[in-house]
């Protein structure tokens, strides 16, 4: 059952992009434009997340981030990014990048067992680094652009390209947490979201005093660390129309 989901998510996803990518709309747009078809429900959304945020979330985050001492916010970060080391594995094969593919598995390899189950990042101490990747940066990585900006209920900002990623891919394509089950799963990625909450709580204090949209300044920032964190064709960006 769970890999006729995955096949039917990635049928979605593929069916979603291609309709979003040909569209003239989109094609005729400057491509540094961010493309937001669906501003008028992603600003709904976006306030229902704010609110979520300002009486759940942020206040979780600040106590986690007041209580939890500086050595073992960082046993935390390191055991979540070696829990999702295997999804990067996985899409850079897909990418054909052997060397990346190479040090991701003994970067797994090591921090899972020297590394205590990935709480400390023996890998790194050894020169050996790698970048997360996702079927999104995959995607982007054989040319497919980001397509419409979308703001998921509780999950916040993505696009069309990257959003199954976050729905149900990075949990189906990693084989530790494919078979978990969901009274593991579930509860363990939704603690997973208070220390990045926590990282952020100066720099989203600092936009909501600052920003005139919250709405806008949101969507730019997530754009532009998006576009960031891609290796496009040959390393450029898309190409704009007028050249």
């Amino acid at each position: 059952m769970k890999l006729i989901s995955l096949f039917r998510a990635l049928l979605v996803s593929l069916v979603l992009i291609s309709a979003n990518c040909y569209a003239d709309d989109y094609y005729n747009r400057d491509c540094d434009d961010l493309y937001d078809p669906f501003e008028k429900v992603n600003r709904k959304v976006f306030r229902f997340n704010y609110g979520l945020d300002k009486k759940i979330l942020k206040p979780v985050a600040k106590g986690y981030d007041k209580a939890v001492p500086k050595g073992a916010k960082k046993r935390i970060r390191n055991f979540f990014a070696n829990l999702y080391s295997p999804v990067t594995f996985i899409n850079y094969l897909l990418q054909l990048k052997v060397v990346e593919a190479t040090k991701t598995f003994w970067r797994f390899a090591l921090n899972s067992t020297i590394g205590l189950g990935g709480l400390h990042d023996v890998a790194t101490n050894l020169d050996i680094t790698t970048q997360k990747q996702t079927f999104g940066n995959t995607l982007a990585y054989y040319g497919v652009r980001p397509g419409a900006y979308v703001m998921l209920p509780l999950l916040g900002p993505t696009n069309m390209r990257d959003m199954f990623d976050v729905i149900i891919l990075d949990r189906f394509l990693n084989p530790i947490t494919y078979n978990m089950k969901d009274k593991v799963y579930y509860p363990m990625y939704a603690f997973s979201f208070i220390p990045i909450r926590a990282s952020l709580l100066s720099t989203s204090n600092y936009v909501e005093m600052t920003s005139s949209d919250l709405y806008v300044s949101v969507r730019s920032m997530y754009h532009q660390k998006r576009e960031n964190q891609l290796d496009y064709p040959l390393r450029r960006k898309c190409v704009r129309i007028d050249e």
